[in-house]
């Protein structure tokens, strides 16, 4: 097999093959989620800097949608707006007529510190089939976003939204499942 040629990082640097203990997807997933453990992707050996790989992201993506859509509580108008975004990656505008409401209600739910429990069961009964597409049937997190589906939320989101913690073999195991 041979042997690929490092990378060139932005500072001059070379992007190799490696592992972070803990990679901060926050400013790249525009929602606060932390992967803790050997995070594979790509270190630059003289700045630092770390890129996961698209599949990883792709994984953590849907692993935080899941979190999202299963969760016991009502959906914030950020994380409608990160599930508008890495669900569908679609505009407000298309979402909007997807849910059979106007631009500017999505706009207002957007903004919202927590959907409306009808609301809330809108966007959930929206964006469940496209997260069940990026899983795959056989996949086991297929069922538990199914049995966790079907009822609405009457506790509001938070103020602040917690940090998403993934644990790095979670995620790389969604990908055996």
């Amino acid at each position: 097999m041979q042997k690929m040629p490092p990378i060139p990082c932005t500072c001059g640097g070379k992007l190799r093959n490696s592992f972070v203990e803990r990679f901060d997807a926050t400013t790249v997933l525009g929602h606060p989620v932390v992967v803790e453990g050997k995070v594979p992707g790509l270190v630059c050996d003289q700045c630092g800097g770390f890129g996961p790989s698209g599949k990883l992201l792709s994984l953590i993506i849907t692993l935080t949608a899941a979190h999202l859509l299963t969760s016991t509580r009502r959906l914030s108008g950020a994380e409608l707006r990160f599930l508008r975004r890495n669900l569908f990656g679609s505009t407000q505008e298309e979402l909007a007529e997807r849910l059979a409401v106007s631009r500017r209600t999505l706009i207002r739910w957007e903004d919202s510190l927590s959907l409306s429990p009808e609301a809330d069961f809108m966007v959930r009964g929206v964006c469940t089939p496209p997260l069940l597409e990026r899983i795959g049937p056989e996949n086991r997190l297929r069922e538990i976003v199914r049995d966790a589906l079907g009822s609405t939320r009457s506790k509001q989101a938070p103020k602040r939204l917690p940090r998403l913690r993934l644990k790095s073999s979670d995620v790389l195991a969604t990908e055996a499942a």
